[in-house]
Order: C-alpha cells, then sequence, then structure tokens
C-alpha cells in the first residue's frame, strides 16, 4: 500500500499525492491539494475475500474496513488495477471499505 511521503530536491520539499508502480505525482509548496475522494465499499453478503471496484483511476494509499458491528478489520490487500483491489480476510464477514 501506498503512503504520503516526503520528497526533498535541491532544498524543496514536495508531497508524493498519488503513487503507483508507474506514476508518481508530486505536489509543491503552491499546489497542495485540497480535496481527498473517498470510495465506499459495502459488502452485504459475508465473504472472505472482497473484491472492491472503486473507480478511482489510481492506486490507492488508503484501505479502512470496518465488519457489521462497525468494528475495526484487517485483512489482506492486493491492488489488481488502478480501478479494483481485493482483500482476503481469515473469516467470512460482511461490512464496509473505505477506499481513497
Amino acid at each position: 500500500m501506498s503512503r504520503i511521503v516526503q520528497v526533498t530536491k535541491k532544498s524543496k520539499v514536495s508531497t508524493v499525492i498519488k503513487a503507483s508502480p508507474k506514476t508518481l505525482i508530486v505536489s509543491g509548496p503552491s499546489a497542495v491539494p485540497t480535496t481527498l475522494t473517498v470510495y465506499t465499499h459495502t459488502q452485504a453478503s459475508p465473504s472472505s475475500s472482497w473484491t472492491v471496484n472503486h473507480n478511482l483511476g489510481y492506486y490507492p494509499g488508503g484501505v479502512s474496513i470496518v465488519d457489521s458491528a462497525g468494528s475495526k478489520v484487517y485483512g489482506d490487500v492486493t491492488f489488481v488495477s488502478e480501478n479494483q483491489l481485493v482483500v482476503n480476510f481469515s473469516a467470512a464477514f460482511g461490512g464496509k471499505a473505505y477506499v481513497s
């Protein structure tokens, strides 16, 4: 999973706002992003493998999962493409995935 990091080049600091195996987009001091898109996936039927078609057009930096009771759950996230990921769990359950 990608995360926000600081990149320093010639005494200028930028923030990585999009990172994938082929793309790196940075934001300099004058171009700070002001919005964040969050896709919510609802898994109504219990499953130990969730396929999430988020269609964000990039490899998301954040994936948070909660079960149907609202408890945070951790799983194995695999990025299939810039628009799809799969999360595998040790047990089947339903809930929500928040992707950003």
